[in-house]
């Protein structure tokens, strides 16, 4: 029987492929690329500074701040009736065109029996959280805590009132977080 021409096509290309691939060869392309310049992406930082704070004694009178004096907490007793506030100063350091970041403070550790007697705030320049952006580098933000032991009738649910107790705060924490950007 004879070979058709169609027959005899294929196995001719199919052939020629082989032999192209057995002996390394290749098809033409043509390449051409040429080199961008796109310049350089530089990252920002958000950072702060955290001066080491003091204890205050604010003599019952948080918001008049003339007569308040400086205590040890090691040493100081609290008694019903007392304020005391801890203050350190907060400084941003925000590097980038679209950063913006929530400073805030967390009392969440605090832990001891005294917990049950006292109220605790925190607060920076008079508010729980400040949003901040780079505009705010270099200005100082007051963190404040306070610690309250009501003094009065039915503020205290023991009669004993949490007497020779304390309240550990030394895990306090102040945290300067980035937000999405706006």
């Amino acid at each position: 029987m004879p070979m058709s021409r169609l027959t005899t096509s294929v196995a001719a290309v199919a052939a020629g492929v082989l032999l192209l691939g057995a002996a390394g060869g290749t098809f033409a392309q043509w390449k051409e690329s040429e080199t961008v310049d796109g310049g350089t992406v530089t990252v920002g930082h958000l950072d702060m500074e955290v001066t080491p704070g003091t204890w205050f004694d604010t003599k019952g009178t948080p918001d008049d701040t003339s007569d308040d004096t400086e205590l040890d907490a090691a040493s100081f007793r609290i008694v019903p009736g007392d304020v005391i506030e801890y203050r350190a100063t907060i400084t941003p350091d925000l590097v980038g065109d679209n950063l913006e970041a929530e400073l805030s403070s967390d009392l969440s550790t605090a832990t001891g029996d005294l917990a049950d007697f006292v109220t605790t705030e925190s607060t920076l320049d008079g508010a729980p959280t400040q949003t901040l952006t780079p505009a705010d580098n270099g200005t100082s933000f007051d963190a404040i805590v306070r610690v309250e032991m009501p003094y009065g009738e039915g503020t205290v649910t023991d009669p004993d009132g949490g007497e020779d107790t304390s309240l550990d705060l030394s895990s306090m924490e102040i945290a300067l977080v980035q937000t999405p950007n706006p």
